[in-house]
């Protein structure tokens, strides 16, 4: 049996960092990466609202609007980029006022019946898609928090959810 003056003058060798089973991505890997510009946000806006009248491609919109964008001179996106570009942030007809508490008692009750559905969420309430999910996610995460640090402020029924939305 060792005492602690034995275990004293062992020597300690540095230990190697932990092996990660996945590499994880630096900037060098997006070298590549290219912001949208404001003019091609106004390109994407023009070329989008024309197609959707008069669509008759065997494409879909999308990669037609991405290939439009691309033979004018901005940088080749795919056209699930641009869609999620145009969904996001370019769609002047979605509703991108904060979310009230009545609106997300709405995400929550559609999240009930749907599922993670959030495209569907999202156009039923007239909102951007990630909007939507970020406030779902964050307030579950919010709601898991208080619960933790044992805060009575929640009705029984979030209580409820926070134990449906944690152990699901």
């Amino acid at each position: 049996m060792e005492s602690a003056s034995d275990a004293s003058h062992v020597s300690e060798e540095p230990r190697a960092p932990p092996v990660r089973k996945y590499r994880r991505k630096n900037r060098e890997s997006r070298k590549d990466f290219v912001c949208f510009s404001k003019q091609e946000d106004a390109r994407i806006s023009d070329i989008v609202r024309y197609m959707q009248t008069t669509n008759t491609g065997t494409r879909s919109l999308w990669q037609d609007v991405a290939h439009a964008v691309a033979r004018e001179g901005f940088p080749q996106r795919s056209g699930k980029q641009v869609r999620e570009r145009w969904v996001n942030v370019l769609d002047m007809s979605l509703n991108r006022q904060p979310i009230d508490a009545q609106d997300s008692s709405t995400i929550f009750q559609m999240h009930a019946d749907l599922g993670p559905k959030w495209a569907e969420i999202a156009r039923r309430m007239n909102r951007p898609e990630l909007m939507i999910k970020n406030h779902f996610n964050n307030a579950v995460k919010r709601m898991c928090a208080r619960a933790k640090r044992g805060n009575s402020d929640l009705s029984p029924s979030q209580q409820a959810d926070t134990h449906i939305y944690t152990h699901a």
